[in-house]
Order: C-alpha cells, then sequence, then structure tokens
C-alpha cells in the first residue's frame, strides 16, 4: 500500500513533465507560425500605412489643402462620424458588415447614401456585397450616387441626384448616414447642400455649420455651381443680380401686370464672382426645392 502511494505521484510527475523538456517538432512549428503571424501583421501594418499615406497625399493635392491634419483619413481608426442637424449623419465608409452593424445598433440609421465609385471600394478592399447584406439585415436603405473623388467637377454633377435623394430618405422620416470614403470631400459637399437648399441657411452659413461640428474642406464652388446648374435648368428667368451677384427673381421680369421683358441667357457660371448663387431667395428656394424633390435636374 505504502509502495503504491509513492508510485502514483512519480507517475503524475511524469504526466505533468514540461513539453520543453521533450524533444516536440509541434512546439518548434508553433514558433515558427508565430513568428510568420508577426511578420505577415507587421507586412500588413506597413501595407496599410502606406496605402493611407498615398490617398492622403494625393487628397491634399487635388483639394488644395495647405496641411493635412485633421484632414486625414486612416483605414485603421473605423468609423468616424458626426450628426450635422438630428438625423442627419456625415462620416467615413463603413468598412465591413460590422460597421453597418454599428450603425443601426448605435446610431438607429436607416438609410445609407454612399458617394463612392466602385474602385475607391475596390482601393480599400471593402466588398459591397457584404454592405448590402448587413443593410438588409437591418431594413437599412443602401443607396447610391457616384460622384469622382477629389473632383469638383463630377461632385457639381452629382449633387442635385444626391440631394434629391437625401431629401427624399429626410422628408420620410429617415434617419441617413452620408459617406463618401474619408467623409471629408464628397459626402460634406452633399450634405452642405441639402442644409443651403432645404433649411433656411444661406451658403457660408451652411459651409460653416458642418465644418465647424466636423472639421473637412469640401468644394465650396462644387455647391455653387450645382445650384446655378439646377435654376438655370427651371426654366424661370434670372435675369436680375442681386447684391452677392446671382440672377434671382428679384424683380425686372413679366408676368406681374407690367410689360413683358425678353430674358438675356444666363451667363456661364465660370465668368461670374465667387458670391454668385452664394445666397437665396424665397424663390430661388423654392424653385430649387421644386426641381429637386421632383427629380428635374
Amino acid at each position: 500500500m505504502q509502495a503504491h502511494l509513492q508510485s502514483r505521484p512519480v507517475a503524475l510527475q511524469q504526466r505533468a513533465r514540461p513539453a520543453a523538456q521533450f524533444p516536440s517538432h509541434a512546439g518548434a512549428l508553433g514558433r515558427s507560425r508565430r513568428r510568420q503571424a508577426v511578420v505577415v501583421s507587421a507586412r500588413h501594418k506597413v501595407d496599410q500605412n502606406a496605402k493611407d499615406d498615398a490617398y492622403n497625399r494625393n487628397m491634399q493635392r487635388e483639394m488644395g489643402w495647405s496641411h493635412l491634419n485633421p484632414y486625414e483619413y486612416h483605414w485603421d481608426r473605423g468609423l468616424y462620424y458626426h450628426e450635422i442637424i438630428p438625423n442627419l449623419i456625415c462620416g467615413t465608409q463603413p468598412r465591413n458588415a460590422g460597421e453597418v452593424d454599428t450603425l443601426a445598433d448605435n446610431e438607429g440609421i436607416t438609410h445609407i447614401l454612399n458617394l463612392q465609385e466602385d474602385k475607391d471600394m475596390h482601393y480599400w478592399g471593402v466588398k459591397i456585397e457584404d454592405i448590402r447584406r448587413a443593410c438588409a439585415k437591418h431594413s437599412i436603405n443602401h443607396m447610391r450616387r457616384p460622384a469622382k473623388d477629389f473632383d469638383k467637377g463630377s461632385l457639381r454633377k452629382a449633387i442635385p441626384g444626391a440631394v434629391h435623394t437625401l431629401a427624399g430618405a429626410m422628408a420620410g422620416g429617415g434617419r441617413v448616414y452620408v459617406h463618401c470614403t474619408a467623409g471629408l470631400g464628397r459626402a460634406p459637399g452633399v450634405c452642405i447642400a441639402y442644409l443651403y437648399w432645404f433649411t433656411d441657411m444661406q451658403l457660408d452659413e451652411a459651409y460653416s455649420h458642418l465644418t465647424t461640428i466636423r472639421p473637412c474642406g469640401p468644394k465650396r464652388d462644387a455647391i455653387r455651381g450645382a445650384t446655378y446648374d439646377v435654376l438655370v435648368g427651371s426654366g424661370v428667368p434670372h435675369n436680375a443680380h442681386n447684391s452677392n451677384g446671382h440672377h434671382g427673381h428679384h424683380g425686372g421680369h413679366g408676368g406681374h401686370g407690367g410689360p413683358q421683358v425678353a430674358h438675356a441667357p444666363p451667363l456661364p457660371f465660370e465668368s461670374l464672382p465667387e458670391q454668385a448663387y452664394a445666397t437665396l431667395s424665397e424663390d430661388d428656394r423654392f424653385a430649387l426645392q421644386y426641381r429637386v424633390l421632383k427629380g428635374l435636374c
């Protein structure tokens, strides 16, 4: 009995010998795999940093910003967004389904308006199919109005349609997340245009309102140009200049009991002063809203 009791600890001790006391190919393999994982992780980090830097340098050059901070995008930071007015949120791209879950669960988002081109998402490895499936899971309406990154002409063309989509979602009681890639150019440009056209803010007030909340630098001229495009396309004569230099509904055209007046064609937008179409009269805003909501632009 005594011998038996003494034998048990010996057996247990043998079973409990540290693995390092035995030659083990598995242990060496495990260490090798861990080293490989560290190398792969470090390489991925370097690649991602290089991708961030390239994107930010391009953004700085194309947007004309003298410095990047805080006008930078860093993939690893994830979602970065601000609520501009109630139910209108402007931010970065959702990178994956999990971030759509975050927007749904934490922010109650009902609509996502994506201003990216396909190549933008491809560059960052974002899978649009995963984003759409996650949106469907949460009954989020995923909408797209692509505009070319860093291109004010493309943004100018995209703004009326994007604001049409945004205004419809807002009017229906939606809570809307508007994004491009970094949320620093296209998305805030569309949000500012919405504020300008659908609230009582003038352009500079709307621009200041958003950029005070979310530091960024969208192209102001793209918003003015889009305003010009919609108003000139409305067919309503704009024969008089207001104090800010834009053609407005401030008298001078017929239909009010006076003689009919011949209306000169509008000047090209590029020849107008920088404050042209930066303010709206009540008639201007009504014409804008009507055409945008009807999709006539």
